[in-house]
């Protein structure tokens, strides 16, 4: 019932204006296209922080380990 809806509302506006007409077939044909855009946008942000978020806890792992490295051998090397 919306793409009815949706269709005499262009339908009306076309009439209005020729050029809406051009923007709305760019809109109906380019809409699941802009809906997988989006996903996929907000799916590769979503990786990109993951990965991000695994990198800082990597390197703060890195980071601790080579601090109670150095506090491990620390009175070795006071002596």
């Amino acid at each position: 019932m919306k793409h009815v809806h949706l269709l005499k509302i262009i339908m009306i506006k076309m009439k209005q204006n020729l050029n809406f007409k051009f923007k709305i077939s760019i809109l109906l044909s380019s809409h699941n296209h802009l809906i997988v855009k989006v996903y996929q946008n907000l799916f590769s942000r979503m990786l990109n922080t993951t990965l991000f978020l695994s990198e800082m806890v990597l390197s703060l792992g890195i980071i601790s380990s080579f601090i109670s490295t150095l506090l491990l051998f620390f009175p070795l090397i006071l002596t």
